[in-house]
């Protein structure tokens, strides 16, 4: 026909009979026409859109199958919306089907996985593990430390991360030093969870030893796995380290004291010791023999407790303010701590 969509067809009464087609694609394809392979984490909200359908003869019905715990399809929007529980690997088939019931399929994985990444800081490392060993046993949904999203912080989330660890990062010369700031933050999280009356010093005492339990649990649980696990065993000692520290910051001293350094004499390295009876603004003060000032270390406001080890000491490293190496010789220290002030000597020797 002369407008390349109409039909004419004669009879013989006369009659005259006329189609109007048009032109469809008998083949439904898809914009874009693949779907990626997707990784989500468990815990994580999930907001992804399906491509549209193209060809064959609209409207169309989409369908998804098979899809991970917790995450729901809805075939209006084409979107795939919820909060993966459990940790795996999904086959997905997408179907677009068109009004004839013709229709066609695109196959893609979804795969959940564990976040590791506990304190969120863009990497797995030693701190994530004593995050897990930190909330040990601690029961409820949409916990961090519980990694395997099944309701409890246990060995099993404390083995996933160790394996993160080993495969992410070794352990770190600087994991002792980071035992008491990853301390701090659990301790925090568990005096703002507190009544507001009640964050006072017998509040964080009684966080403190729930985190005690809470890693000597893991402690516990690790040691038993550890014969069969040489991941879980190299991860002993920095368990031992975390209860050691928590029981020192449970202390708390009647009175306030400088204690003496250590080692003394050193080079080129030194710990300073002391205790705090009630909370404080501390500075400690390096001074040669002639009285002058060498070098001057503010450490900030501190909770009353037990600054010993060398995580919660205060740390010299044998240089002024300028970081120069400081001469061999008789030096003192003074800590200043509110009202309380007090000095000692150390000697570097070289």
């Amino acid at each position: 026909s002369p407008d390349g969509s109409t039909i004419a067809s004669g009879s013989t009464d006369g009659t005259v009979l006329l189609w109007r087609l048009t032109p469809t694609s008998a083949t439904i394809t898809f914009n874009p026409d693949s779907v990626p392979d997707q990784t989500f984490e468990v815990g994580t909200p999930v907001d992804l859109m399906l491509p549209a359908a193209i060809g064959g003869t609209p409207p169309y019905t989409y369908t998804l199958s098979a899809l991970p715990i917790g995450l729901a399809f809805d075939g209006i929007t084409r979107q795939i919306n919820g909060t993966p529980t459990t940790v795996g690997t999904t086959n997905a088939t997408y179907t677009a089907t068109d009004n004839t019931g013709a229709s066609a399929s695109l196959t893609f994985t979804i795969t959940v996985e564990m976040n590791l990444d506990i304190n969120a800081d863009g990497q797995v490392n030693v701190i994530d593990l004593m995050w897990v060993a930190m909330f040990y046993g601690t029961r409820g949904d949409g916990l961090a430390a519980d990694v395997n999203a099944d309701g409890i912080v246990n060995v099993e989330d404390f083995a996933a991360v160790a394996a993160g660890v080993d495969a992410a990062n070794p352990i770190p010369q600087w994991a002792k030093q980071a035992l008491f700031a990853a301390l701090e933050q659990a301790i925090e999280i568990e005096d703002v969870a507190a009544a507001p009356m009640q964050r006072d010093k017998h509040q964080r005492v009684s966080s403190l030893r729930l985190t005690y339990d809470n890693v000597a649990a893991a402690l516990s649980d690790v040691s038993v796995l550890a014969g069969n696990d040489v991941q879980l065993e190299k991860w002993l000692p920095l368990l031992e380290e975390l209860l050691h520290l928590l029981a020192e910051m449970q202390s708390i001293p009647e009175t306030t004291a400088l204690l003496a350094n250590y080692p003394n004499p050193f080079n080129p390295e030194t710990w300073i010791p002391y205790q705090l009876a009630t909370p404080a603004d501390v500075k400690l003060t390096i001074y040669d023999i002639r009285g002058r000032v060498v070098r001057d270390l503010d450490l900030g406001h501190q909770r009353a407790g037990m600054y010993q080890s060398k995580s919660r000491a205060a740390y010299w490293d044998g240089r002024n303010a300028v970081g120069e190496p400081v001469a061999s010789g008789l030096y003192f220290y003074t800590l200043t701590a509110g009202e309380f002030s007090a000095t000692r000597k150390l000697l570097i020797r070289k």
